[in-house]
This record gives C-alpha cells, structure tokens and sequence, in this order.
C-alpha cells in the first residue's frame, strides 16, 4: 500500500476539522476523501480546514459512500447515530474511528460491537481524555516510580455547562449527559491505571434546580476493579466554576509508598510518615510531540498498515462501555452492578445480520487492490 490513506468524514465536527484530521494531512498519514453532514455551513466550514472541493461534500452518507473510494470512515456524530453510520461503512467494507460515546445505549453498543467482531474491521474509539499529557504522565508515574502497590484511584471533574448551548444542545436533553458524555472517557484512565477491568459499580446521579439539563448532571461512583483497586468518580457539569474542567481534572492516586496527585495539569508526588510534615516533589509533563485524539488516531493509521495494535481499540474500549453503562444501570436501579456478567449478557443477546457487511468484504478481498487493508483482525 502507497500514500496515504482515504477517509470518510461523517459529522463535520470542528475539533477533528480543525486540529486532528489536518495533522494526519501534514503527516503524511491519511487525506479526506469527503465529509457528510446535514449541515451546509459546517461542511463549508470541514472543506475549508480540510482543503477540500466542494463536490466532495455531501448531505447525503449514502451517496458518498458510492461515489468516493475511502480505507475508513471517522464517525464524529452524536453517539445515537453512530449503529447506522457503523453499519453503512461495514457494508462498504471500511475500518472506522468513532468519537466517543460509541453508542447511546448498551444494546446498540452491543450490536455494534458484534457486527465489527464478526466482519472483522479494524475499528477504534478516540477515548482521548486518559491519553492527554498529564494523564498520561501520571501513568508513567504509576508504572515507573518506587510508589508500592495501587490502593484506591480517585477522578474529579467539575466543570460549569450549566446553561443551554454552553455544551452541545442535544446534550441539555439527554437523560444521563454526564455519564454518558464525559465519565465513559474518564473511567478509561481507571482501567489504564489500575490494569484491571472493572467488577462492580455503584452509582447515584442527580439533577440540580440551578442546570438547563433535563437528564442527571452529578454523579458519585464507586467501582471495585477486578485485582482488587477501588476507583471513586466525583462528576458534575453544573458546578459554580469550572475548577476541574475537561482536560483539568483533578486525580489521585494513593499507593503503597507515595500518594500521586494531578490536579489542573500538574503532578506531585508526596510522602511522609505519620508525624511529619508531607515532602512534596514535582513531576514535568512527560514528554512527547502529541497526544490525545491525534496520538489515537496517528496510532490507528498505523495499525490500518499491519502497525501495533492501538489503545482503545473496540475489543478493549467494550470494557469501559460496560462501566458506564453498568452506572447509569446501578443509577437508575439504586443497586450496585456486577459489570462482567452485564457485559456478558448484554453481547450474548445483541441480535445483528452481518451478511450484507460479509459479501462486501468478500468482494473486496477478492478484487485484489493494492489499497486493500486486511480486516480479519480484534477489533
């Protein structure tokens, strides 16, 4: 395979148009072969950033499919349109980034899952929030500091969305918008950190009087990871002020020998004994040339050219989508869920027909290109 790879826009989504997809150009990695959105003024704006004719725009998903050649789709839409977007590209034959949240539910989350297992596409959700710098140096921190053995990690995020519009419309309407938009890429990093999948979860939400939302805005969770970490989670998006907004949380780490604390993009690690004062040392951010949604999605082209299997690739993201729907489950229930045994029975009863998707990506394996990129990998 020579040059870059092609991709499909869905949802002209101005953080990937303006800072994402334009570094995979720079780089050398992919190039848009068009954008799809309901939108005339965000696709002039995505043809703009992207360079792009302007008969390479579409209103229609379907009529870009058939009329530009692409090796994959991003799929930046709202989360309950992303099952029939998956669908679309699986049938013709593309692998697939998807801005989180994969889907609204967890049975469509389960059908998805299922109907890019069993075609076999490469697909990968861009949970970028745990690949930011500072998370990422509180990682390192973890594995390669004398700190003893992870007790308890603990994630605040606290940001102001309070009026309609401050964040997305639609997300003002949604039942469980914090959990569903900003916890399921924050529990990621609990996962990262502890190296375990989570085995329980309890968790209460709530509305406020003072948030133009009609669905839960807070939210206190408490998860048991399955080697034995707890994890507690402090979210709301009504705050007064903003003092751990995105990309600012605050987050602690209480181990053996040290305690590790993040808070708005600055780590230290403290020790001390019982009746002494705490020594505090200053961690610089790690270094490195990028993070977050590009450093996924570098990663994902990469591994569309037989490169390493990428984080938050579906086979392992699935996890994450389990916590947080097992949440917004134990939430609603008043009771804690046993997350393994929800996943499990949530992908064994996913009902989906994957014929359609199989004959395309048997017509294209036998057509020979030298642009085909093998699918029959995890997805």
């Amino acid at each position: 395979m020579s040059g870059p790879l092609r991709y499909i826009l869905f949802g002209a989504h101005p953080f990937w148009c303006k800072v994402t997809l334009p570094r995979l150009e720079a780089i050398d990695k992919a190039t848009c072969a068009a954008v799809v959105d309901t939108d005339r003024a965000r696709l002039d704006m995505a043809a703009s950033r992207l360079e792009l004719a302007r008969e390479r725009t579409f209103t229609d998903p379907l009529k870009a499919l058939q009329e530009c050649t692409a090796d994959f789709a991003v799929i930046a839409t709202p989360g309950d349109q992303h099952e029939k977007y998956v669908a679309m590209c699986l049938m013709f034959d593309l692998h697939m980034l998807i801005e989180p949240p994969l889907a609204d539910s967890i049975q469509s989350a389960a059908r998805i899952y299922r109907r890019v297992r069993d075609v076999g596409k490469r697909c990968v959700v861009v949970s970028a929030a745990a690949m930011e710098q500072d998370k990422q140096t509180l990682l390192q921190t973890l594995r390669t500091r004398d700190v003893g053995r992870l007790s308890h990690l603990g994630i605040r995020f606290a940001q102001n969305f309070r009026k309609v519009n401050s964040w997305s419309a639609y997300r003002h309407m949604m039942r469980h918008p914090l959990l569903l938009e900003a916890a399921m890429q924050q529990f990621e990093l609990f996962r990262m950190a502890t190296g375990a999948n989570a085995k329980t979860v309890f968790a209460q939400s709530w509305n406020t009087l003072w948030g133009e939302f009609k669905g839960d805005t807070s939210a206190l969770v408490t998860i048991e990871m399955e080697n034995g970490v707890h994890c507690l989670y402090e979210g709301t998006v009504v705050a007064s002020a903003s003092t751990n907004p995105w990309g600012f949380e605050q987050v602690r780490a209480e181990c053996e020998s040290a305690s590790i604390e993040l808070d708005n993009r600055r780590l230290r690690v403290s020790i001390g004994e019982a009746l002494d004062r705490p020594r505090y040392e200053d961690v610089p951010l790690a270094a490195g040339e990028v993070f977050g949604h590009a450093w996924i999605a570098e990663q994902f082209c990469d591994w569309c050219r037989k490169g390493p299997l990428p984080p938050t690739h579906l086979k392992d993201h699935i996890q994450t989508v389990a916590m947080t729907f097992a949440a917004i489950e134990s939430a609603e229930t008043g009771r804690p869920v046993k997350v393994q045994e929800y996943l499990d029975e949530k992908l064994a009863t996913a009902k989906v027909e994957v014929r359609g998707e199989k004959a395309a990506s048997a017509r294209a394996a036998a057509s020979g290109s030298d642009r085909e990129i093998p699918g029959e990998l995890p997805v």
